[in-house]
């Protein structure tokens, strides 16, 4: 018979019988932006947590996840039904459901956050979204599986307070097809509350992205031998502080060449007390390296890296500086 010319006219609306448990989704309070079509085991909720801590701290940043917490106002923007109405009788036919669109505002953050998520202005991005009851929404990707959603991101330009009545706006922008949601089995969630997982709490407060780390120059290169030091949440914070011993072994940094990016063998690293910062000796044997001022790079080992390290030193990442 086929299917050819068969209609979908008479197709039933799904059943209306409601029990005492049903699934909710509650106010947006975060969003993992996460890798377009990656995914996430569902298997338990460990499994589960031990996947997505480990996409935090991917040493690949293409490979990683990005959170975006305690988001402070959640706004629907989203687009009405479309529909055309019929001049001759002024009867209407509804033709598609319209757009999600929500803007999300944080505080906690600030400028720093902002700056960071500008990055990917206007890209397609993967996200999963959190709600205030503690669960992890995203699509179905097959038996024990979930992956994110997938739309266009956007932040705006920080929107400048003009009294005291109001602090600075910070705020970025997700538009998302809803047949995500909508579509029959697409939409999948993980509720945190069960087995002990930490609902809510984890999710916004122990689920944290990394820290942007600046790595300067605290004295000249002297041959193989750099001085260097690292500052975090926007260069205020020194490194040396909490991490001047975790930091000073090898593991904790990597050298290269500044045209080709290629490895540069590292042979001790120590603290430097007077610098507040660490002494970083390269082995000036290996081919890649060059006397050449400018010529090799340095910053911290990647974040999974860092975090696998006899003293843990969890959620930052590096820039690279030229020496």
């Amino acid at each position: 018979m086929g299917v050819k010319n068969i209609s979908d006219c008479n197709q039933p609306l799904g059943n209306t019988g409601v029990k005492k448990c049903f699934n909710d989704i509650g106010i947006i309070r975060a969003i993992l932006f996460a890798p377009i079509n990656k995914t996430y085991t569902t298997a338990s909720l460990a499994a589960l947590k031990t996947a997505l801590q480990a996409g935090v701290l991917e040493n690949n940043p293409y490979n990683r996840i990005y959170p975006l917490q305690n988001i402070v106002l959640p706004t629907d923007n989203s687009s009405e039904p479309t529909s055309q109405t019929f001049a001759g009788d002024n009867s209407t036919v509804f033709t598609g459901q319209g757009f999600y669109n929500f803007k999300f505002q944080w505080v906690e953050g600030g400028l720093c956050l902002a700056l960071a998520l500008l990055r990917g202005n206007s890209r397609n991005r993967g996200f999963f979204l959190v709600d205030s009851y503690g669960q992890l929404w995203g699509q179905n990707a097959g038996t024990d599986l979930i992956k994110p959603f997938v739309g266009n991101s956007y932040t705006d330009k920080p929107k400048l307070s003009v009294g005291s009545d109001a602090v600075t706006a910070y705020t970025t922008n997700l538009s998302w097809d809803p047949i995500q949601i909508t579509g029959p089995d697409n939409l999948a969630f993980v509720n945190f509350n069960i087995e002990n997982g930490g609902g809510l709490n984890y999710l916004t407060n122990q689920l944290s992205g990394l820290l942007d780390v600046n790595i300067n120059q605290s004295a000249a290169r002297a041959g193989g031998v750099l001085k260097v030091g690292a500052k975090t949440a926007c260069g205020t914070v020194n490194l040396f502080d909490d991490y001047a011993a975790a930091l000073a072994v090898v593991g904790a940094w990597r050298a290269k060449t500044t045209t080709g990016g290629l490895p540069i063998a590292i042979t001790s690293v120590a603290q430097d007390a007077t610098n507040l910062g660490w002494t970083v000796t390269l082995d000036t044997a290996d081919p890649n390296y060059s006397a050449t001022a400018g010529a090799v790079q340095i910053g911290l080992a990647g974040p999974a890296t860092l975090a696998a390290l006899g003293t843990p030193v969890v959620g930052y990442e590096s820039n690279f500086l030229a020496q």
